[in-house]
């Protein structure tokens, strides 16, 4: 399956972010019906986080999903526990052994090809760096807080890319 393309990422995140705001809620009430578990999963992991973290997390969340939508449409199962466990657990592993790498290698890992879906967690990432800096409703994130709603959302990544190579 081709990874979601950088255009794609960029006109569903303009799109989204241009939705008026009943408009928004009417979505993500349909996200939640389409993605139960996913939902659930960042409701429980977020709870003891900011609410600036928090909501941040949810709307990154919706926009993501967003993308998968459009690039997949139909073709999109809903994600089950056990997947998003499963690739919770694998982004924890893989996170903690990046934890003692050097900086050259970390370079390196910002190569597309080395990810199933390089633009959509590029997107994630340069969003969860800007928080702090929009104009209007500034985030501050602490380092902790960063890695954490990273890896949430790479897992959330990771289970509706698996969802949407199941036919």
């Amino acid at each position: 399956m081709e990874s979601i393309s950088e255009s794609m990422v960029e006109e569903t995140w303009l799109e989204v972010v241009q939705l008026p705001p009943e408009e928004a809620q009417n979505q993500v009430q349909g996200v939640w019906k389409r993605q139960p578990e996913l939902m659930q999963f960042l409701m429980e992991l977020t709870e003891e986080l900011s609410q600036g973290a928090s909501e941040l997390a949810f709307y990154l969340f919706f926009v993501v999903v967003r993308m998968f939508e459009k690039a997949y449409g139909e073709g999109i199962q809903e994600v089950m526990a056990e997947e998003i466990l499963e690739n919770f657990e694998a982004n924890q592993d893989f996170l903690e052994k990046l934890a003692g790498i050097n900086d050259p290698l970390l370079e390196r890992l910002m190569d597309p090809g080395l990810w199933d879906q390089p633009y959509v967690l590029r997107y994630v990432v340069e969003a969860l760096l800007e928080a702090s800096q929009n104009e209007e409703d500034p985030i501050e994130l602490s380092e902790q807080e960063f890695g954490y709603l990273f890896l949430l959302l790479k897992t959330v990544i990771d289970s509706l890319h698996k969802a949407s190579a199941v036919k």
